[in-house]
C-alpha cells in the first residue's frame, strides 16, 4: 500500500485507519490491509469496539457532504449502518464506553457550531 495513512485506531492485533478516502483494516502479522468501505463518501475517526467485532466511524455520504453522522459496520466489512440522524455539520466518533455504547460528539441542537455535546449511542 503506497498511500497516506491517517487516523489509526488499534485494538489487540487489529489496526483500522483511513486511506484513499476509505476505511481499511490490517491484522498485525498479515501482509495487506482489507478495504472496509468503497465509495462511501468522506470517512474518519474510526474506532474499533471493545469486543473487536465492529468499527464505528464518522461519515458524510455522497450527496450529504455537509452533514456528518456516526456509522457502524463489522470488522470484516459489509454494509455500514447509520447510528445518528442529527443532520448537523459536525458529528464525530469519540470512542466506546465501558458498557458498549458509542460516544459521539456533535453540535446538534446548539446555537453555535463551536458548542458541542457528548452523546452515548446504543449501536444495536
Amino acid at each position: 500500500m503506497k498511500a497516506y495513512i491517517s487516523q489509526p485506531d488499534i485494538m489487540g492485533d487489529r489496526v483500522v485507519f483511513v486511506s484513499d478516502d476509505d476505511l481499511w483494516l490490517l491484522r498485525l502479522g498479515e501482509d495487506a490491509p482489507v478495504r472496509l468501505t468503497v465509495g462511501f463518501g468522506v470517512v474518519g475517526s474510526p474506532r474499533i469496539s471493545p469486543d473487536g467485532r465492529s468499527v464505528a466511524f464518522r461519515g458524510s455520504q455522497m450527496g450529504e457532504l455537509n452533514v456528518s453522522e456516526a456509522y457502524v459496520m463489522g470488522v470484516s466489512g459489509g454494509q455500514a449502518r447509520r447510528l445518528t440522524y442529527f443532520g448537523s455539520q459536525y458529528t464525530d466518533v469519540v470512542g466506546w464506553s465501558a458498557d458498549g455504547k458509542l460516544v459521539v460528539c456533535s453540535d446538534y441542537g446548539r446555537p453555535f457550531r463551536s458548542w458541542r455535546e457528548l452523546f452515548a449511542v446504543d449501536p444495536s
